[in-house]
């Protein structure tokens, strides 16, 4: 059995590896580096730009987020989809898929959204005491699932016949702790279909490579 997850900015860890470091005039870079990347495809810059509001003129930090978005759903999303579709799923070799979407609760830049590794804080409980009882609700749904997981039981359904069923956590702010999506629609589980789109279009290893070569400085 295997399981996959995916957070809503799960690429925010790229903020403090690299990202940073290019403001100021992040928007300007970026626009350069996807420009430079698919030169040969200037309408794929085009609809990418204005798929995530990015322009010359969009400030640093909300230009940032935007970018941040990109390659969290282009590195992270649109990876985990395609490896759920091509996985055997056979009673044999399953596949859980799920999405994190529960904002991180504490006080800094990326507070409420569902950022790297916040997973990780809920499923061992080491912070349930600065946790609200929605949080803590969440903590304890998504730990008692992965313990049943490793315990060789189905948590949920796994996925089969194509469809990307997937186990959903939180919101907690917007009164979800846990749900069941079974056709794993991109609006119901709480994405995007942006750079799903862009990549059905142009190829995902090229829309790809524009967050790979901005992240390298290219």
């Amino acid at each position: 059995m295997y399981m996959m997850k995916a957070h809503l900015l799960q690429a925010n860890i790229l903020a403090y590896l690299t990202f940073d470091a290019r403001k100021p005039g992040i928007a300007q870079k970026f626009i350069d580096s996807c420009s430079n990347t698919l030169s040969s495809k200037p309408e794929a810059v085009e609809k990418l730009l204005s798929a995530y509001d990015i322009t010359p003129s969009t400030p640093d930090d909300d230009a940032l987020l935007s970018i941040l978005r990109f390659c969290s759903e282009i590195s992270f999303y649109a990876p985990v989809r395609a490896f759920a579709q091509g996985w055997p799923n056979t009673p044999d070799s399953k596949l859980f898929l799920y999405h994190f979407n529960e904002g991180i609760p504490w006080e800094g830049r990326f507070q409420h959204e569902a950022g790297h590794i916040l997973d990780v804080a809920y499923l061992f409980q080491n912070f349930n005491e600065h946790l609200g009882d929605a949080q803590e609700k969440v903590a304890r749904a998504y730990a008692e699932d992965f313990i049943n997981f490793v315990s060789g039981q189905d948590p949920w359904p796994p996925v089969q016949d194509g469809k990307l069923g997937a186990r959903i956590y939180g919101p907690s702010s917007e009164g979800v702790t846990s749900r069941w999506v079974p056709d794993g629609d991109p609006a119901k589980i709480g994405r995007e279909d942006r750079a799903l789109k862009l990549g059905e279009q142009y190829g995902f290893d090229t829309i790809l490579d524009v967050c790979q070569n901005f992240y390298q400085g290219k």
